[in-house]
């Protein structure tokens, strides 16, 4: 079988969609056209990966905004501590700061303004290759 895991952000506004794009470099590469501040489905890119948000619960995710994780695989240490940096002078929420992990690789962890974790760092999972 092949598959791809594409993961989906329960968000509550437009403004959030703006954050990611300030906090984390994220490209939006579609989002539904409704005017004012809801967004029934937002497709995004951090590098090579993308990810999906939305406020509504037209897509079938019950859940309230926030809650969900999310871990991204960077290439090097200071790409790490780059994007912290410019994740909280976006306002991302601090959990942990840049750090070098015992099991290898460096990493942190912010919230979004939704209360939605981020964590991004250098250790690659084996399932990656």
């Amino acid at each position: 079988m092949t598959a791809i895991a594409i993961p989906a952000l329960r968000i509550s506004s437009r403004e959030t969609v703006h954050f990611y794009e300030r906090a984390f470099g994220a490209t939006v590469a579609f989002i539904t056209p409704e005017s004012g501040d809801e967004v029934h489905h937002a497709e995004l890119t951090i590098g090579g990966s993308m990810f999906m948000c939305g406020t509504g619960q037209e897509d079938g995710m019950e859940q309230e905004p926030g809650g969900s994780a999310i871990y991204w695989v960077l290439q090097a240490g200071p790409e790490v501590d780059a994007l912290y940096q410019m994740a909280i002078a976006a306002g991302a929420t601090d959990e942990r700061p840049p750090y070098d992990a015992e099991y290898g690789g460096r990493h942190f962890s912010v919230r979004d303004p939704d209360g939605n974790h981020w964590s991004f760092g250098t250790y690659r999972p084996a399932a990656l290759g």
